[in-house]
């Protein structure tokens, strides 16, 4: 979502914000021991917002990814053979500050 003030004192502000929702995703791949049965990754969701001001000219922003600092999986699997989730971690709190003059 976003919101634009066009009008009044705050005129040229946004305010931004968003979730990011993901499931559960089997973790098993086909042909490993089916015995294990189904295992998933765990569902996550993130949540980012942003401010920005903007000018004819001009504008900044400032933008904040995963504001709770989730710990969550981006994708994976279930290693039978170490008994063991094998995945790759999601990118942590993090923000990116952005400009932009025209000339």
């Amino acid at each position: 979502m976003k919101y634009h003030f066009a009008k009044g004192s705050l005129k040229g502000f946004s305010l931004k914000g968003s979730l990011q929702y993901t499931g559960e995703r089997n973790g098993v791949q086909p042909g490993w021991n089916a015995m294990e049965g189904n295992k998933f990754l765990t569902a996550y969701s993130l949540y980012d917002a942003a401010i920005s001001y903007q000018t004819e000219k001009f504008s900044i922003g400032f933008n904040i990814y995963n504001i709770a600092n989730i710990k969550y999986a981006t994708n994976g699997w279930w290693c039978p053979e170490y008994r063991e989730w094998m995945f790759e971690t999601g990118t942590p709190c993090n923000f990116r500050l952005q400009t932009l003059i025209k000339f």
